[in-house]
C-alpha cells in the first residue's frame, strides 16, 4: 500500500477567515447542538436507570448477608450496604426530580 505524502506548510496563515471561536459555540448551542446540555431522552433516562439498579443491588446484598450470612459482623456488614442504598435511593430521587415532567392534557 503506498504512503500518503506529507502535506506542507506553505506558511499562508488564514486570519480573519471563519467565525470566532466563541460565537461558534453560541450558534452551536442556540441552534441545539450538544454543548454539555442536558442530552436527548435516553441519556435521561440512562442517569435515573444506573443510580436506581445500584440502590436496588446495595438493598438486595445487605438484607441477603444480613439474613443469610454467618459472619459475627453481618448486621453492620448489611447495615452498612442498605445505608448504601439509600444514598444512592437520595441520588435516584434528586434526578428524578430533575427530569421535565410532561403534563399530557385530553
Amino acid at each position: 500500500m503506498p504512503r500518503a505524502r506529507a502535506r506542507r506548510n506553505t506558511g499562508q496563515s488564514k486570519k480573519g477567515t471563519g467565525t470566532p471561536k466563541s460565537e461558534q459555540a453560541r450558534h452551536r448551542r442556540d441552534n441545539g447542538g450538544n454543548s454539555g446540555g442536558t442530552g436527548g431522552p435516553t441519556q435521561q433516562r440512562r442517569t435515573v436507570l444506573i443510580p436506581a439498579l445500584t440502590a436496588l443491588v446495595c438493598f438486595c446484598g445487605g438484607f441477603y448477608y444480613a439474613l443469610f450470612s454467618t459472619d459475627p459482623n453481618r448486621a453492620v456488614i448489611g447495615g452498612i450496604a442498605v445505608l448504601t442504598g439509600f444514598i444512592w435511593l437520595f441520588l435516584v430521587w434528586s434526578r428524578v426530580r430533575r427530569l421535565p415532567r410532561r403534563i399530557h392534557r385530553r
